[in-house]
Protein backbone atom coordinates (compact mmCIF):
# COMPACT_ATOMS: atom_id res chain seq x y z
CA UNK A 1 0.00 0.00 0.00
CA UNK A 2 2.94 2.60 0.94
CA UNK A 3 4.53 0.75 -2.27
CA UNK A 4 1.23 1.95 -4.54
CA UNK A 5 0.82 5.58 -2.68
CA UNK A 6 4.79 5.87 -3.44
CA UNK A 7 4.05 5.08 -6.89
CA UNK A 8 1.39 7.10 -7.27
CA UNK A 9 3.19 10.11 -5.62
CA UNK A 10 6.07 9.58 -8.11
CA UNK A 11 3.73 9.24 -11.20
CA UNK A 12 1.35 12.46 -9.98
CA UNK A 13 5.20 14.27 -9.24
CA UNK A 14 6.28 12.87 -12.79
CA UNK A 15 2.75 14.27 -14.83
CA UNK A 16 3.53 17.81 -13.33
CA UNK A 17 6.77 17.55 -13.85
CA UNK A 18 5.68 17.00 -17.71
CA UNK A 19 3.18 19.31 -17.69
CA UNK A 20 5.38 22.29 -16.81
CA UNK A 21 8.27 20.56 -19.82
CA UNK A 22 5.35 21.01 -22.11
CA UNK A 23 4.20 24.69 -20.88
CA UNK A 24 7.76 25.71 -21.37
CA UNK A 25 7.93 23.91 -24.90
CA UNK A 26 4.46 25.07 -25.77
CA UNK A 27 6.32 28.75 -24.76
CA UNK A 28 9.66 28.17 -26.72
CA UNK A 29 7.73 27.32 -29.49
CA UNK A 30 5.43 30.67 -29.57
CA UNK A 31 8.58 32.84 -28.49
CA UNK A 32 10.69 31.34 -31.60
CA UNK A 33 7.89 31.68 -34.26
CA UNK A 34 7.43 35.32 -32.76
CA UNK A 35 10.72 36.10 -33.49
CA UNK A 36 10.97 34.22 -36.90
CA UNK A 37 8.11 36.56 -37.71
CA UNK A 38 9.71 39.35 -36.59
CA UNK A 39 13.28 38.43 -38.31
CA UNK A 40 11.07 38.07 -41.68
CA UNK A 41 9.35 41.39 -41.16
CA UNK A 42 12.65 42.67 -41.04
CA UNK A 43 14.13 40.50 -43.93
CA UNK A 44 11.31 41.94 -45.96
CA UNK A 45 11.83 45.65 -45.14
CA UNK A 46 15.23 45.52 -45.65
CA UNK A 47 14.61 43.97 -49.00
CA UNK A 48 12.23 46.23 -49.99
CA UNK A 49 14.61 48.91 -49.15
CA UNK A 50 17.13 47.91 -51.06
CA UNK A 51 14.72 47.10 -54.09
CA UNK A 52 14.13 51.07 -53.30
CA UNK A 53 17.39 51.71 -53.88
CA UNK A 54 18.39 49.60 -56.37
CA UNK A 55 15.40 51.58 -58.67
CA UNK A 56 16.51 54.87 -57.62
CA UNK A 57 19.68 53.58 -58.86
CA UNK A 58 19.13 52.74 -62.12
CA UNK A 59 16.97 55.26 -62.54
CA UNK A 60 20.08 57.77 -61.52
CA UNK A 61 22.25 55.82 -64.07
CA UNK A 62 20.24 56.20 -66.77
CA UNK A 63 19.51 60.02 -66.30
CA UNK A 64 23.22 59.81 -66.72
CA UNK A 65 23.53 57.97 -69.47
CA UNK A 66 20.79 60.34 -71.06
CA UNK A 67 22.72 63.29 -69.79
CA UNK A 68 26.02 61.91 -71.27
CA UNK A 69 24.89 61.43 -74.36
CA UNK A 70 23.36 64.34 -74.99
CA UNK A 71 26.71 66.01 -73.81
CA UNK A 72 28.67 64.04 -76.11
CA UNK A 73 26.00 65.16 -79.42
CA UNK A 74 27.18 68.30 -78.84
CA UNK A 75 30.55 67.48 -78.81
CA UNK A 76 30.69 65.66 -81.81
CA UNK A 77 28.31 68.66 -83.50
CA UNK A 78 31.03 71.43 -82.40
CA UNK A 79 33.81 68.87 -83.77
CA UNK A 80 32.05 68.53 -86.80
CA UNK A 81 32.13 72.41 -87.24
CA UNK A 82 35.48 73.11 -86.35
CA UNK A 83 37.13 69.16 -88.27
CA UNK A 84 37.87 71.11 -91.12
CA UNK A 85 40.07 74.27 -89.87
CA UNK A 86 41.78 71.68 -87.53
CA UNK A 87 42.91 69.23 -90.32
CA UNK A 88 44.53 72.02 -92.12
CA UNK A 89 46.34 73.90 -88.83
CA UNK A 90 47.50 69.64 -88.45
CA UNK A 91 48.80 69.74 -91.79
CA UNK A 92 50.10 72.67 -91.65
CA UNK A 93 52.01 72.20 -88.50
CA UNK A 94 53.04 68.60 -90.17
CA UNK A 95 54.64 69.94 -93.13
CA UNK A 96 56.33 72.85 -90.96
CA UNK A 97 57.82 69.89 -88.64
CA UNK A 98 58.56 67.48 -91.63
CA UNK A 99 60.70 70.37 -93.03
CA UNK A 100 62.34 71.11 -89.53
CA UNK A 101 63.43 67.23 -89.43
CA UNK A 102 65.06 67.14 -93.24
CA UNK A 103 66.79 70.38 -91.71
CA UNK A 104 67.92 68.51 -88.37
CA UNK A 105 68.97 65.30 -90.38
CA UNK A 106 70.91 67.63 -92.55
CA UNK A 107 73.18 69.46 -90.10
CA UNK A 108 73.19 66.37 -87.65
CA UNK A 109 74.32 64.52 -91.24
CA UNK A 110 76.90 67.14 -92.18
CA UNK A 111 78.37 67.23 -88.28
CA UNK A 112 78.67 63.74 -88.32
CA UNK A 113 80.43 62.87 -91.31
CA UNK A 114 84.24 64.45 -90.14
CA UNK A 115 83.60 62.97 -86.96
CA UNK A 116 82.73 59.81 -88.19
CA UNK A 117 85.80 59.82 -90.65
CA UNK A 118 87.84 60.93 -88.00
CA UNK A 119 86.96 58.05 -85.80
CA UNK A 120 87.56 55.51 -88.54
CA UNK A 121 90.84 57.27 -89.11
CA UNK A 122 91.71 57.04 -85.11
CA UNK A 123 90.66 53.24 -84.83
CA UNK A 124 92.96 52.44 -88.11
CA UNK A 125 95.86 54.31 -86.03
CA UNK A 126 95.40 52.43 -83.32
CA UNK A 127 95.28 48.82 -85.09
CA UNK A 128 98.45 50.03 -86.89
CA UNK A 129 100.23 50.59 -83.78
CA UNK A 130 98.65 47.52 -82.25
CA UNK A 131 100.44 45.55 -85.34
CA UNK A 132 103.15 47.20 -85.02
CA UNK A 133 103.52 46.21 -81.24
CA UNK A 134 102.61 42.74 -81.60
CA UNK A 135 105.03 42.32 -84.49
CA UNK A 136 107.74 43.98 -81.43
CA UNK A 137 107.09 41.89 -79.08
CA UNK A 138 106.97 38.82 -81.43
CA UNK A 139 110.59 39.83 -82.64
CA UNK A 140 111.45 40.41 -78.85
CA UNK A 141 110.15 36.61 -78.07
CA UNK A 142 112.11 35.13 -80.85
CA UNK A 143 114.92 37.01 -79.58
CA UNK A 144 114.98 36.07 -75.72
CA UNK A 145 114.23 32.22 -77.32
CA UNK A 146 117.14 32.31 -79.41
CA UNK A 147 119.49 33.40 -76.66
CA UNK A 148 117.66 30.90 -74.11
CA UNK A 149 118.37 27.90 -76.61
CA UNK A 150 121.90 29.61 -77.47
CA UNK A 151 122.09 29.23 -73.54
CA UNK A 152 120.89 26.08 -73.26
CA UNK A 153 123.73 24.48 -76.10
CA UNK A 154 126.22 26.22 -74.24
CA UNK A 155 125.54 24.75 -71.01
CA UNK A 156 125.15 21.31 -72.55
CA UNK A 157 128.51 21.93 -74.00
CA UNK A 158 129.80 22.91 -70.82
CA UNK A 159 128.52 19.62 -69.33
CA UNK A 160 130.42 17.43 -71.91
CA UNK A 161 133.70 18.91 -71.77
CA UNK A 162 133.55 18.77 -68.06
CA UNK A 163 132.63 14.86 -68.16
CA UNK A 164 134.99 14.74 -70.78
CA UNK A 165 137.71 16.33 -68.28
CA UNK A 166 136.27 14.27 -65.56
CA UNK A 167 136.76 10.81 -67.12
CA UNK A 168 140.10 11.71 -69.02
CA UNK A 169 141.48 13.03 -65.16
CA UNK A 170 141.15 9.37 -63.47
CA UNK A 171 143.12 8.00 -66.39
CA UNK A 172 146.07 9.71 -65.65
CA UNK A 173 146.50 9.58 -61.88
Amino acid sequence: LAQEKKEKEQEKYAAEVMEKIEAKQGQAEELRKKQMDEVKEKVSEHAMKIEKAQKELEAAIEAAKVETQAAIDKKMHNYEENKNGQLEEMLTALKDHSDRIKVVRTNMEDQMKPKAQQIIENIAKKEEVSRELKAKQEAERKTKAEEMEKRRELVRLNKEKLVSEQSLTPELA
